[in-house]
């Protein structure tokens, strides 16, 4: 369908249905260009070795925390203390 039918004025949606063309710039090559993936992005690269250093950090700590929540753990071993039995129901008193 190629054609969109007329819409009443009052019928119109507020929002655009598509986003209007943008126009190229002179400065900006076309698509396709070789020259554009030739070109390495500018800017600074990250250090691999300090990609390395966090990660490891990252893991390191998590083994600590990992090995404090273990060891906090009850391991079910130990004995645990005996309750006293409850006292069993009183007695009544004779009637007088």
């Amino acid at each position: 369908m190629t054609h969109t039918p007329p819409v009443p004025a009052g019928n119109q949606s507020p929002y655009p249905l598509q986003t209007p063309p943008k126009p190229h710039t002179e400065h900006a090559p076309p698509p396709g260009d070789p020259r554009v993936a030739a070109t390495p992005p500018a800017g600074k690269s990250p250090n691999m070795g300090l990609i390395a250093l966090a990660a490891g950090l990252g893991l390191g700590l998590a083994a600590v925390a990992g090995g404090l929540f273990v060891a906090s753990r009850d391991s079910g071993k130990r004995k645990k203390p005996k309750r006293k039995p409850k006292p069993g129901p009183k007695a009544k008193k004779p009637a007088a």
